[in-house]
Parts: structure tokens; sequence; C-alpha cells
């Protein structure tokens, strides 16, 4: 997770290799953290306090990223743009359900939510052991399949 802003996080599944499974099973893992985050949410009033006084609780914005070098994605030679772009567009149409007009209440706690697949630049090598460099691997992250949305 990734404090991004006053009112934003990314959640991030960080992959390495091939052996960590595909992006689609990668993909479905960040998005069942975000449904979490959303039914926490919705049952704030049943959390401990301690939950209850989690900043990401109270985000605005919550991004769902797969984050992972190249050749995780590109193993197969499998374009997932257009799962990329269902994946978003559903979890954007499942929290429309949530947001009811019979429900006002609602509003203020739901979160907008997107998701994509990102990448490591070309040049991270999983054994970076300096702080610099992996500071630098996640500040030069780029999307897979060059979608407008923001990394």
């Amino acid at each position: 997770m990734h404090w991004c802003g006053d009112s934003e996080y990314t959640f991030f599944e960080l992959k390495v290799d091939q052996g960590a499974g595909t992006p689609i099973a990668a993909a479905i893992q960040i998005t069942c953290y975000g449904a979490l985050n959303v039914f926490t949410r919705l049952h704030i009033q049943d959390m401990t306090p301690k939950v209850r006084q989690s900043p990401m609780l109270s985000a605005g914005t919550v991004h769902l990223r797969v984050l992972a070098p190249r050749c995780y994605y590109h193993a197969d030679h499998i374009d997932l743009s257009w799962f990329e772009d269902r994946l978003d567009r559903g979890i954007q149409d499942w929290l429309g359900t949530l947001r009811t007009p019979g429900q006002p209440a609602l509003e203020p706690c739901l979160p907008k939510m997107d998701f994509s697949f990102l990448m490591f630049p070309d040049t991270f090598d999983v054994n970076m052991a300096d702080p610099k460099d992996i500071k630098w691997a996640m500040e030069n992250r780029r999307s897979v399949y060059q979608s407008a949305r923001s990394h």
C-alpha cells in the first residue's frame, strides 16, 4: 500500500517473476483487497476502534495496481488490455450499484476506485538492494497497456 496524498492510496499486488502466478490471478487478488476495503467501510460500525481510525478507510480514492517486471506480463505474449479495461469498468459499475439514490448516507464512505496493470522500468532488477534504486524503480513504473489512467 502506498499513501499518495491527502485522500488517496494505491494498493499494489507485487509480482517479481512468472513463478508468482498469472497477471489475471494477481488482478483478482488486488480486486479482493479493494472489495475488503469497501466492505470494511460499509460495516465500519462493527469494526474495532483501531480499524475505524485507519486513514485508508477514509481515502476518497483507492487505486488497485498489479506491479511487476515487463516479463511477467509478456511471458505468454497475451494482450490483457481488454481484461484491464473490463475489470476497471466492472469496479466502477459495482461501486455505482452501492451508490443508490435511496441510500445517500453511503456516498461519503465509498471511495473512487480504479484498476490497472503496471510494470517496473526495463532496467529493474529483483535483487536491487539500495533503497535509492528501489525508490527510482517505484517512481518510474508505467502502464503495461498505455492506458490513460494514473500510476
